[in-house]
């Protein structure tokens, strides 16, 4: 039956029920009972739709009431505090976990002013919070101290964002969480890492205290065993006292090397700036490695650039003590072969430099080993130590002395391919 067929039934049903209160009983006849029985019919099909409607009515009601109480569960009880606050400060709704943290009842949590429940020393933090929301729009958080009605109080991270009411205005969203364990937690670790730092302060300072008052014995157990070779000994004495002098020399490296590490962990490093003759200072610095590179039989090679200028501005002792170390190493690790320094003006960048660049025919290293090569007491092989001695420090030291005067280290090696140590010094 269509729509314009249930029309007209429908309103042959309402005219039959006007004429049967406007007219008389006998005038029903003239409705045939076929028409009566149709009418009837549609009547109590309508009358099925309006039951299932009203199902269907009850049913999203019921879902939308269950829906709004587990909104309200999970808003309720959520681990975290939910703020609503106007834009005049004033708390507008609150959660139970709010409501828990802050020691007060919803009910006289409304209308307060969120000052209220903030300690009065932290209350710039979040004026200033809350200026940067409203200026930006952007979501803002602090860390901030609340205080309960009994005065207790507990650290509270703070997350804000703008949302508008079902009248459009503004209102500030807070998600408060309390942090008070992990601020409890940062200020132990804070306390401990203020211990740690005075504990490396103290060992920095008895280093260069025994650092300092070792050398002084030991430079003159050195000049002493020197001076006793220069005396009537046979053979097998010189040779004693050599040794004597020679590992008087090892110790007062390594002992200049932990003072220099001492100095550079306590700040106290300092960089002079001096007019400097280039050439004189390499000359100086090499005498030492090329005598110990013919004792071994090595060829020892030092080129200087026609283009190297002939002073220049520094630090003479940290260069040298840098080129001294990394000719040391070359000497020490190269077994046959060479060892050459070569120095040369470079512009890395547009900035004119000097390049001082290390070469030996050693056994390299390989690229895993130059990940650690400049760490502190840190050397390539395990095995070296048990080799040829030294403390690890070398490297790490001439990094830090390069680096204190603008400059750079860089190794280029390879297994079995030798190595190229590159200091390289800016230039004023």
């Amino acid at each position: 039956m269509n729509t314009e067929t249930k029309l007209t039934l429908r309103q042959r049903a309402e005219k039959v029920f006007l004429d049967r209160t406007a007219r008389s009983h006998e005038h029903l006849d003239a409705v045939s009972s076929e028409d009566l029985r149709t009418i009837l019919h549609e009547l109590r099909v309508h009358q099925i739709e309006l039951e299932l409607q009203n199902d269907e009515l009850r049913r999203s009601q019921a879902e939308l009431m269950s829906s709004q109480a587990r909104y309200f569960d999970l808003y309720d009880l959520a681990p975290v505090g939910y703020l609503t606050i106007g834009v005049p400060g004033l708390i507008l709704q609150a959660n139970l976990t709010a409501s828990s943290f802050l020691g007060i009842s919803r009910a006289a949590l409304v209308q307060r002013p969120i000052s209220s429940v903030i300690l009065k020393e932290d209350q710039d933090a979040y004026y200033l919070l809350r200026k940067k929301l409203l200026e930006t729009g952007a979501p803002q958080a602090c860390a901030l101290r609340m205080v309960k009605p009994e005065g207790a109080e507990f650290w509270a991270q703070m997350d804000a964002s703008l949302g508008l009411d079902e009248r459009g205005q503004q209102e500030i969203r807070v998600v408060l969480s309390d942090i008070t364990a992990r601020k409890a937690m940062e200020g132990r670790l804070s306390e401990s890492l203020a211990a740690a730092e005075s504990a490396t302060r103290a060992k920095s300072e008895f280093l260069a205290v025994m650092s300092h008052e070792l050398r002084n014995p030991l430079n003159g157990v050195i000049g002493f065993a020197e001076l006793l070779t220069f005396t009537l000994l046979d053979d097998e004495q010189k040779g004693y006292a050599q040794s004597i002098s020679s590992n008087g020399k090892l110790l007062l490296s390594i002992i200049n090397d932990t003072l220099d590490f001492s100095s550079i962990e306590r700040g106290l490093l300092e960089i002079a700036a001096e007019p400097i003759a280039l050439r004189e200072l390499v000359e100086q610095s090499v005498q030492s490695s090329r005598q110990a590179a013919a004792s071994k039989g090595l060829q020892f090679r030092c080129e200087i650039g026609s283009d190297v200028p002939a002073l220049i501005t520094g630090d003479a002792r940290r260069i040298s003590q840098i080129l001294l170390n990394l000719l040391g190493n070359a000497v020490k690790f190269t077994a046959g072969g060479s060892v050459s320094l070569r120095v040369a003006t470079s512009c890395p960048g547009g900035c004119p430099a000097l390049d001082f660049s290390v070469q030996d025919t050693g056994p390299g290293i390989s690229a895993d080993a130059q990940t650690r090569l400049f760490h502190l007491f840190t050397q390539a092989d395990a095995s070296i130590n048990l080799t040829f001695g030294g403390t690890g420090l070398g490297l790490a030291i001439s990094r830090r002395l390069a680096e204190a005067m603008g400059g750079t280290i860089e190794v280029s090696s390879a297994p079995g391919n030798g190595s190229t140590f590159t200091f390289r010094l800016p230039l004023p």
